[in-house]
């Protein structure tokens, strides 16, 4: 077999399969590369960050060179220092691939906002595809709507659990109130469903660095604390 379809359930897990595996074949040659190939991949989107640009070109350079063992072509390079990818883009460039250097301010990295130049990470609501007259607070949304709204909200990190925590206690009150699937929130919610939605704009101006780590630390600690009630429960760690 030497070629896999797009598409069926076992796609992703069969190309991650190939991805792990011809790394490790090249683990000889490029250890640090296979390593970074196993963790630091995230379905099709390779994310990493370094100490030094020097570092970064060798490992780049290393990661690129191993997919194309395996025919596997990474594009679309974003970097917030244009040193790193320049030899790699350049490189791709004279191959016809496709090849971007950041030249956006914004980029989409695993459902958030990456602001390049300023390395911050945030969110972006306007594509959560409210309703105008539910955003507008001239309607209570439908249950349907209501949990569309609310999924659409991409937190991998946990990072706004403040303002998404409370939507999914609404979300549970719809239950209690035994509302079905189209119909508006109970009126009972209003007041909480358009404070929830108030509080969304404050998502738009959240920034937050992406990296906090710039030097080697001799010693690392994680202290972790956890509560729950009958509503919720959570665990922050520092």
């Amino acid at each position: 077999m030497t070629s896999i379809i797009f598409g069926a359930t076992s796609s992703p897990c069969t190309a991650l399969y190939i991805k792990n595996k011809n790394a490790e074949e090249h683990a000889e040659a490029y250890p640090e590369a296979a390593v970074t190939i196993e963790r630091n991949h995230y379905m099709d989107d390779y994310l990493q960050s370094f100490h030094s640009v020097t570092e970064a070109q060798q490992t780049v350079k290393a990661v690129d060179h191993v997919h194309k063992q395996a025919g596997f072509v990474l594009s679309g390079w974003t970097s917030n220092e244009a040193k790193t990818i320049e030899e790699i883009t350049t490189e791709h460039k004279q191959h016809d691939a496709t090849v971007s250097l950041g030249g956006k301010e914004t980029e989409k990295t695993l459902g958030l906002l990456w602001h390049v130049q300023s390395d911050h990470i945030g969110f972006n609501t306007h594509n959560m595809k409210m309703p105008a007259d539910v955003k507008e607070k001239q309607r209570l949304p439908t249950k349907r709507e209501a949990l569309s709204i609310i999924m659409a909200l991409i937190d991998p990190l946990g990072l706004i659990s403040p303002v998404t925590t409370p939507a999914k206690r609404i979300f549970q009150d719809t239950w209690r109130y035994k509302a079905d699937r189209d119909d508006p929130l109970p009126t009972e919610l209003k007041e909480k469903w358009e404070d929830w939605i108030t509080s969304l704009n404050a998502i738009e101006q959240l920034r937050i660095w992406r990296c906090y780590d710039y030097n080697p630390v001799s010693t690392r600690q994680l202290h972790t604390f956890v509560d729950a009630s009958e509503e919720a429960y959570a665990a922050a760690v520092y």
